[in-house]
Order: C-alpha cells, then sequence, then structure tokens
C-alpha cells in the first residue's frame, strides 16, 4: 500500500523497533548539525526508511509531536525517499538554539534537514 493523498506514512518507511535504532547506529555514519544528529547507513532495499527520536528535554508532547510531523511531512514530499538507505533522527538542541523560539528551532530544524539529504543523495549517487 502507498502512501495516500490522506497524509499517511506508510510504514514501510518507518523504522519502528528499538532494535532497528540499536543496529542503525552500528557502523553506520553519522551528520551532526545544529538541531539534530543523524545516523544513516545504505540498506537492501530501494526505498529509505526513517526513524524519529526527540528528547523529553525538548518540551511538552504536543512540541515534541509537532517536530516529528515536520520532519516525516518534510520526508514524505521529498524526492529522497528511494536513496536505499536507513535513516535515524535524533532531535535535540544544541546550546545556540536552547533560548530561541520554537519558529527559529523548526526553520533551523528544515534547513539542517535539507541540507542533509542534498549531502546524502551526493553520497549515494558518487558510489553508485
Amino acid at each position: 500500500m502507498a502512501e495516500s493523498g490522506s497524509g499517511n506514512f506508510d510504514k514501510k518507511f518507518r523504522l519502528l523497533s528499538a532494535s532497528d535504532f540499536s543496529e542503525l547506529k552500528v557502523d553506520s555514519l553519522s551528520y551532526k548539525k545544529p538541531s539534530l544528529i543523524i545516523y544513516y547507513k545504505k540498506n537492501p532495499y530501494n526505498q529509505t526508511r526513517i526513524g524519529l527520536s526527540v528528547t523529553k528535554k525538548l518540551g511538552k508532547a504536543h512540541d515534541r509531536n509537532r517536530l516529528k510531523r515536520l520532519i516525516r511531512e518534510y520526508f514524505r514530499n521529498s524526492p529522497y525517499k528511494f536513496l536505499g538507505a536507513d535513516i535515524l533522527f535524533v532531535v535535540s538542541w544544541n546550546r545556540s538554539l536552547v533560548n530561541e523560539s520554537q519558529e527559529v528551532k523548526e526553520q533551523t530544524l528544515l534547513k539542517n534537514l535539507e541540507e542533509f539529504f542534498v549531502y546524502l543523495e551526493g553520497l549515494v549517487r558518487k558510489h553508485q
């Protein structure tokens, strides 16, 4: 079942279990930005699967859920679904972002996501 227009995020694009997360952190590459740390490695599939981890230090549940929705929506609408990688997004603010508004944090997160996917696409193309 593919994603529907209603905004569903199909399970085939998700890393769900703790073992998926642990396995991804072993022998993976990482990418660090002010708003997040990203672990990634090639998978044997022709699609990219993502996992999300947002620490409770970032605020109340509705704030954390909003950040996860932003990442899922960015990915769902991106051309990067078929790079063939497993990606774990660990969202946490560094000191430069802690006192910023939620809007600034979200803008930084989206900018960092774009930079990462451009970087990842370049890596994938280089190794094809």
